[in-house]
């Protein structure tokens, strides 16, 4: 007998709206994975974070498909910096702007600039 699944995680959700949208949403999946398995080696100095990041990102993406047409709304949603899933995907991790090699300033976060790059055709990132 198969088993009903009567629940789904909100994450899961999330990659399935973006899975149907049918638009260039890799980047933001591989986000989504990156943070999981950050937020599951909390112990780890570097992932500081995670989870909060990714449950922002879910949670963006979960609101913009009940509210919205899919397929569009997910593009212009990541290219305003006033939207919720913009905010998400550039929040920083760490709580501060310093580090041990001294101030650090970045205006955008490594999964915006990868988001970002992937949408535009540029892949020139290290």
């Amino acid at each position: 007998m198969l088993k009903r699944f009567d629940a789904i995680t909100d994450e899961t959700a999330a990659v399935i709206a973006l899975l149907r949208t049918r638009t260039n949403t890799e980047p933001l999946i591989q986000a989504i994975e990156r943070l999981r398995k950050g937020a599951e080696n909390k112990w780890n100095p570097y992932w500081t974070n995670s989870s909060k990041k990714l449950n922002a990102i879910v949670s963006a993406i979960n609101t913009i498909c009940t509210n919205n047409d899919e397929k569009n709304a997910i593009e212009e949603a990541i290219a305003d910096p006033t939207s919720d899933l913009y905010q998400a995907v550039n929040m920083k991790r760490l709580l501060t702007e310093s580090s041990f090699f001294g101030k650090v300033a970045y205006k955008e976060t490594k999964s915006l600039i990868i988001v970002h790059s992937e949408n535009s055709g540029k892949t020139n990132l290290p």
